[in-house]
């Protein structure tokens, strides 16, 4: 057999093992498929509470369809959250292990619990350990599995409780029948909007874009209501539904930004200085200016 011969049968040899290597390598990874932290789906949730260290616990529920914050506050939801945490229960681990002590990862004690469908079958736990010191990953349990999960999940857990609000003022679901402001009632009478005192140059225009203003009306920030600072009693705005709601709102005493409290909800809602007059009055009349006639040639 000549040289050459012999270079081929060896690259043939070669080849065969490299085949054999790598088939053997895609069979293990099919069988080493990274499986999610949890079994359930995201609309297999229908519940959620947080415990959190030395904070208030957070309770979330789907109601008709729709996610509602319960507990501390009883308000509409921020989607974005909620669809932070729906995600959490398919999140795929960056590694995962068998759970032996629960000690050295923080678990014996975890800064944060996320329980999915509390008082049903298919309850999922999730603890929250520490940070792993290289990568800043964060130890979770679940069952008698340790994982190690992305942090992005934990500092979004881990925030306040009126982060899980919904911004808007108003629910989508408020139909607007009658608005009570400062020095001005706007009522629906007959199928028909009045105003009490009707001001000059009155239009159910105007009325309109004065309750789409309330109906669209976002917050830039909600929280606690700061007892240090008074509200203006005096300046009280109250809206009613259709079904017979009816909302009351405090203006707060503050120059740089437009606040109103709602006393019962224990929140306050800050919107920019500018938002004041938009919710406060109802809008110039827009007149037509005659255009100048064109002279002929």
């Amino acid at each position: 057999m000549n040289k050459r011969n012999t270079i081929n049968i060896a690259l043939f040899i070669f080849i065969l093992i490299a085949a054999g290597l790598a088939f053997f390598d895609d069979s293990d990874n099919k069988k080493n498929i990274k499986q999610a932290i949890t079994s359930l789906k995201q609309a297999d949730v229908v519940n959620i509470t947080i415990k959190r260290q030395n904070k208030k616990e957070i309770y979330l529920e789907k109601i008709n369809n729709q996610w509602r914050l319960v507990s501390p506050y009883n308000t509409p939801t921020n989607e974005f959250r909620i669809d932070t945490l729906l995600r959490l229960v398919e999140t795929l681990p960056q590694s995962s292990y068998p759970l032996k002590q629960t000690a050295p990862y923080g678990l014996d004690k975890p800064v944060l619990e996320v329980l999915f469908n509390k008082g049903l079958d298919n309850s999922v736990l999730i603890k929250f350990g520490n940070s792993e010191p290289i990568k800043l990953r964060r130890y979770v349990a679940v069952g008698d599995k340790l994982y190690l999960t992305n942090d992005t999940y934990f500092y979004a857990l881990n925030s306040v409780a009126t982060d899980y609000i919904s911004h808007k003022l108003l629910e989508d679901n408020f139909k607007i029948t009658q608005l009570d402001l400062p020095g001005l009632q706007l009522k629906i009478e007959n199928g028909n909007w009045k105003a009490t005192p009707e001001p000059e140059n009155f239009s159910v225009d105007s009325v309109n874009e004065l309750i789409s203003e309330w109906k669209n009306a976002q917050a830039i920030d909600i929280s606690p209501i700061d007892t240090s600072k008074p509200f203006i009693s005096s300046q009280v705005i109250s809206l009613s539904s259709k079904d017979a709601t009816r909302l009351t709102f405090y203006i707060l005493k503050n120059n740089k930004e437009f606040v109103l409290i709602d006393k019962l909800k224990g929140l306050q809602y800050s919107f920019p200085k500018e938002k004041e007059k938009q919710l406060l009055s109802l809008p110039e009349p827009v007149t037509d200016t005659p255009s100048e006639p064109v002279p002929r040639k």
